[in-house]
């Protein structure tokens, strides 16, 4: 039992340099293998350095490196002993220890031990003067292993801190050349009380406020305003519904003091019906309710598959590498996941123009409260659930994945750039919440597309040649940077610095589905304009068929095309550059003549199926689970106390459950947030 953690480090380091090719060996890793040999013999030689279980704590040799604290190596001594003794707790914080398990050759290199029982062991329970405190000791590659970071569950003494542990690893046989190679960092992992900052007493204090509203308003609903209703339009209490919100006479309705225009918003029952309502705006384009819903989804899934790749706590990682080029439904699913981005980015221009040309058919558009009106109806949601992430969750999850600097994005230098919509150009590194990249995207088209759709609604060739023109920009600029960065067509898996924040969140990169549902939107409009609708209906009635078949075979080439290249095709680099600048595209017009098929009443059972009004309400909360998907499977993942093992069914129960939990919290984030804030705005619009 002794000998048992020098073993378990020897074997670390020893697979670890099984990755390499026998010629990038070195003297020097060689000399460690030798080292560790030695360490063999040494008993618990990495947290002790102490061979003479007889000596007392007064007589503890200086350890080599100094400067671990006095009752740290007291604490350690009487581990050492009790562990000779064979006494319960010894052998339980020995237990506790990562250890090297099956499957290391699969990539298996996260050994965690036992989290939770280490940070349990107390010492009034065992009669003892510390604690059980668990700690990570990372392993990086260095020069001798690229490519490889091994993690090492620590249970040890309370009374040591990170510092001892690193000092302790310095002065030992096994790993104290790496400690000195600066490529060994520890981390402490315990459940403690965290100090409360301000912004977690601010982010209390505006949840209670909210609450308060919330009880306060409902109240009042259910209370005074439902039975002042009821008495008003008859003893029947006869109610009409107008999206799901009570309807009564607007000169009671004008009577109404602003305290209660203010509560009314917030009252759950209202806000709750309001959601589950499938009354739709007459006029409206039926179909991408479900198309929204299910791309949300597709998002997730993807997501689901992506985050654990990139978050370490998984004993079978090279799995994921099987899922590039899989001919079954999930690695489809997985690899084609990006496109589901590229749908909304061109549902947000479809929506953004066709409402826009309607508005401008009755009046006026006042175009600085429109930009005001789109920003307050983003931002309230964004800065509830950042608030949210950044001051609680800290203080209600903990794991030995969960990172040490979570709040590192969330830097009180460039946290602003989230609500201005400028976090895809500044600090991109450090997005406080990454995800929103493609909210700044959306904003910034949406900025440059209201004046377009001006243009367009006065001067329709002149718009659709701007239109066209930054269409080429957009593809100019995409074969520029992917050729600049040398980048390679890579939609799964981590890709590289560049391709991200050079290439994926970029505005003149991605534009290109947005203009094409800009223009969607203007051929719906027109088409619904009596004077000019009877040719192209009748066109549009003629080439259905044809255009089903050109819209699958869009699709089919996007996959085949990603298939071939993931599954050993070679492509030219000409070939490779026109794909990556265009296939977003093509994913978009394979849409564009799906919407105006179902639209226009060629959709069949597809628009059927979009049109489900079992849609509805899930598209109400597209936009709050959005924002909080990527938090919950980031929280899922890094929580976890065992590795994951990756199958299938598997990540399809992770699915499942992020799924769930994203829509459930985008249910509660919906009723006490986003409809509120939407109902307080169209109050303000309409005075």
């Amino acid at each position: 039992m002794a000998g048992l953690l020098p073993v378990c480090l020897l074997l670390m380091v020893l697979v670890s340099g099984c990755a390499q090719q026998p010629g990038d060996q070195t003297s020097d890793f060689q000399r460690l293998i030798d080292k560790m040999k030695i360490a063999l013999h040494t008993g618990l030689d990495v947290l002790t350095n102490l061979k003479d279980e007889n000596r007392d704590a007064a007589e503890l040799p200086d350890l080599s490196e100094g400067n671990v604290s006095e009752q740290c190596r007291r604490d350690i001594f009487k581990f050492w002993q009790d562990l000779r003794r064979g006494k319960t707790y010894a052998l339980l914080m020995l237990d506790y220890f990562g250890k090297p398990p099956s499957g290391i050759m699969a990539g298996n290199y996260n050994w965690l031990g036992r989290y939770s029982e280490c940070n349990k062991i107390t010492g009034e329970e065992h009669n003892i003067t510390f604690n059980g405190r668990y700690y990570i000791a990372t392993l990086t590659s260095g020069q001798m292993t690229p490519g490889i970071t091994l993690k090492l569950g620590l249970c040890a003494p309370s009374s040591c801190s990170t510092d001892d542990v690193i000092q302790q690893l310095k002065s030992s046989t096994v790993l104290g050349d790496f400690v000195k190679q600066g490529v060994v960092h520890v981390t402490a992992r315990f459940v403690s009380t965290q100090p409360i900052k301000a912004g977690t007493v601010a982010a209390i204090s505006i949840c209670g406020a909210l609450l308060t509203l919330i009880l306060l308003g409902t109240m009042y609903d259910v209370m005074i305003d439902r039975p002042k209703k009821a008495s008003i339009n008859g003893e029947k209490g006869l109610e009409e519904k107008d999206n799901g919100s009570h309807v009564v006479n607007s000169a009671k309705s004008a009577t109404k003091g602003w305290a209660v225009r203010l509560l009314l918003p917030f009252s759950i029952c209202k806000n709750i019906a309001k959601l589950l309502s499938t009354e739709r705006a007459p006029g409206g384009i039926q179909c991408l309710h479900g198309i929204r819903v299910i791309s949300m989804v597709w998002i997730i899934f993807g997501h689901t598959f992506y985050i654990l790749w990139v978050i370490p706590p998984k004993d079978n990682p090279l799995a994921l590498k099987d899922v590039e080029g899989s001919v079954t439904a999930a690695g489809f699913l997985v690899t084609r996941a990006v496109l589901a981005v590229d749908s909304f980015f061109f549902m947000s221009g479809l929506v953004m123009t066709y409402s826009l040309l309607q508005h401008m058919d009755k009046k006026s558009i006042n175009f600085p409260m429109l930009y005001v009106y789109r920003y307050l109806r983003l931002t309230p949601v964004l800065l509830f659930v950042m608030m949210i992430k950044v001051w609680l969750v800290p203080h209600i999850f903990t794991g030995p994945m969960f990172p040490e600097n979570y709040l590192a994005g969330c830097s009180v230098t460039y946290w602003w750039t989230n609500i201005v919509y400028i976090n895809n150009f500044v600090d991109v590194d450090n997005m406080c919440m990454q995800e929103t990249w493609y909210l700044a995207n959306d904003m910034q088209f949406f900025i440059i597309g209201v004046p377009i759709v001006y243009i367009l609604y006065r001067c329709w060739y002149a718009g659709l040649a701007l239109k066209v023109l930054l269409l080429l920009v957009n593809y100019a600029a995409a074969i520029v940077v992917v050729e600049k960065y040398n980048m390679k067509l890579k939609p799964w898996g981590p890709a590289g610095p560049s391709t991200f924040t050079e290439f994926y969140i970029k505005p003149y990169c991605r534009m290109a589905p947005y203009l094409i549902g800009m223009f969607v939107a203007w051929l719906l409009y027109k088409t619904n304009k009596t004077s000019a609708s009877s040719k192209i209906k009748t066109t549009f009635r003629a080439l259905a068929s044809f255009e089903w078949c050109a819209a699958a075979v869009c699709v089919l080439a996007i996959v085949y095309r990603l298939y071939g290249l993931y599954s050993g095709q070679v492509a030219a680099r000409s070939e490779e550059i026109l794909f990556m600048a265009v296939f977003r595209s093509i994913w978009a017009t394979a849409l564009g003549w799906m919407v105006v098929a179902c639209q226009r009443g060629y959709g069949g059972v597809i628009d059927s199926i979009l049109s489900w009004k079992f849609w509805t309400p899930l598209s109400r909360l597209t936009y709050c689970a959005y924002l909080i998907h990527v938090s919950v499977t980031f929280v899922a993942y890094s929580t976890a106390e065992t590795t994951i093992h990756i199958t299938t069914l598997n990540m399809v129960y992770f699915f499942l459950g992020h799924l769930v939990i994203s829509y459930g919290l985008a249910f509660l984030v919906y009723v006490t947030v986003e409809s509120p804030t939407m109902d307080l705005l169209k109050t303000v619009v309409s005075k």
